[in-house]
């Protein structure tokens, strides 16, 4: 099987409509890394065995949205083939997110609060650090 980083990568470099962002990638194995890219490709990076993604929202204090999630789509149907991600369990409620399983990958970019997810900023991946328990 092709590395599904890479593929997300040339799939992004193809496309003249992205430009790459910094998202967070929560990790089955109980760590987050920072990962260029765009929400366009993040499908082969969530999800390497179909591709298909379901989106989120994470809310401020206020209500307000202010990241975008996305998790494989059959992850809970098919947990042969997704491991359990005890840390997006953990941290996305702490994030402002929905409290349920996750399994596989996840990934969380910033929102614009009108209909785009974008690339974290520095304050963003800060707190998504901090209440991972990571060092910067």
């Amino acid at each position: 099987m092709s590395n599904p980083y890479q593929r997300f990568h040339e799939q992004a470099a193809d496309d003249p409509r992205v430009t790459a962002d910094v998202f967070a990638l929560i990790h089955p194995e109980g760590h987050v890394t920072f990962e260029q890219g765009t929400a366009y490709g993040v499908a082969t990076v969530v999800d390497p065995h179909h591709g298909a993604i379901s989106g989120f929202m994470l809310y401020d204090a206020t209500g307000r949205a202010v990241m975008r999630g996305y998790g494989a789509d059959v992850a809970l149907a098919m947990p042969e083939k997704y491991a359990p991600n005890p840390l997006a369990e953990r941290i996305i409620p702490m994030l402002g997110g929905p409290v349920q399983p996750w399994r596989g990958h996840v990934a969380l970019f910033a929102w614009n609060g009108v209909d785009e997810a974008r690339g974290l900023n520095a304050e963003q991946q800060e707190r998504i650090r901090a209440v991972a328990g990571e060092q910067p």
